[in-house]
C-alpha cells in the first residue's frame, strides 16, 4: 500500500517512509474502527490509500483558511466524511 499511497502523494525517495506508514496505520485504525472490522478487506484498500493522502496532505498544508471575515478551519472528521459512502458498505454493527 505504501507503494500505491507514495505514486498518488508524488513522493519518490524513500525519506518519507516511516511517516507514511505512521498515516497509514492511523487511518487504518480509524476505518476498523468507524466499520467495526478488525481487517481491511481488499475491496476497502484504495479507499484506505486515498483517504490517508488526503489526511496526510491536510497535515502538511494550511489547516485554516481566512477570507475576510470568515475563516475555515480543516479537519480530520470533515475528509472522513467524504468517504463515508464507501466505508458504509462494511460497516458492521456492534452488539
Amino acid at each position: 500500500m505504501i507503494f500505491k499511497l507514495k505514486k498518488i502523494l508524488g513522493v519518490e525517495n524513500f525519506e518519507k517512509d516511516e511517516i507514511l506508514e505512521f498515516y497509514l496505520s492511523y487511518t487504518s485504525d480509524l476505518v476498523k474502527i468507524y466499520c467495526n472490522i478488525d481487517e481491511i478487506p481488499k475491496n476497502l484498500q484504495n479507499t484506505l490509500i486515498f483517504l490517508t493522502a488526503e489526511i496526510y496532505k491536510q497535515s502538511e498544508n494550511k489547516k485554516r483558511l481566512s477570507m475576510g471575515d470568515v475563516s475555515f478551519e480543516f479537519n480530520e472528521s470533515m475528509i472522513f466524511s467524504e468517504y463515508k459512502n464507501s466505508l458504509n458498505k462494511y460497516r458492521k454493527i456492534r452488539w
